[in-house]
């Protein structure tokens, strides 16, 4: 039991008021129930705060797109068995994006392609290898992302990511595993479940940036 007393009273009746089921079109809620409001703690307050957030980033990046800027989905993490403590990779992880954001040949690269900002995650799975740190950024651009501007991020942000791994004694990444880039498109498929539009299995690229409670770790876990 949760020494929490905003958690612990989650969902029970407000006083002695009724509850009262609210129907509004598809829409359903409940009123007359305390809700603790928290995005970490709480499984059931944390899934409605991530799909408003999933929703709103779906929206934004869509607009984005529209307006005729770019967009990368860009994914990092770092290689772990099931003897490594989380605290470790999770630290390294968020060190070396810093690192590799501030080296030069990274801000070239992204100066290049007219980077303007991104909208950053950080998820935290556990299957059979242990903890899976990783970071989901979604990165604007100025314009649609070229072909050698694709290729030169690519490189860049491996590179430098990996770089910072090996000086702290961690284990090298592989190609095309630690870190990935996928260019965000409005209307193609190519990006699965990392689309701005929603799939046949309903994530999308805002549920993948935000709705951590719907993701497994590998192999069911």
């Amino acid at each position: 039991m949760t020494t929490n007393r905003w958690l612990r009273d989650c969902g029970k009746p407000v006083g002695v008021s009724d509850v009262a089921l609210i129907k509004n079109g598809d829409h359903h809620c409940y009123a007359g129930l305390s809700t603790c409001g928290s995005g970490w703690v709480c499984p059931v307050c944390s899934a409605k705060i991530r799909f408003r957030r999933a929703d709103e980033i779906s929206r934004a990046i869509a607009r984005a797109i529209e307006m005729g800027f770019g967009a990368v989905f860009v994914t990092r993490t770092i290689p772990h068995t099931a003897e490594d403590e989380l605290r470790t990779t999770l630290g390294y992880l968020t060190e070396g994006r810093a690192w590799a954001s501030s080296q030069k040949m990274v801000k070239r690269a992204r100066q290049e392609a007219g980077f303007l900002g991104c909208i950053t995650a950080k998820e935290i799975t556990r299957g059979n290898n242990g903890w899976h740190p990783h970071t989901h950024d979604v990165e604007v651009f100025r314009e649609p992302v070229t072909p050698p501007a694709y290729g030169k991020l690519c490189k860049e942000y491996f590179d430098k990511l990996n770089a910072f791994y090996v000086r702290q004694g961690h284990k090298p990444m592989v190609k095309g595993i630690g870190v990935k880039l996928d260019i965000i498109t409005r209307d193609s498929d190519a990006l699965g479940r990392y689309l701005v539009k929603l799939q046949e299995t309903g994530v999308g690229l805002g549920n993948e940036m935000a709705r951590g409670d719907l993701k497994k770790g590998r192999k069911g876990s």
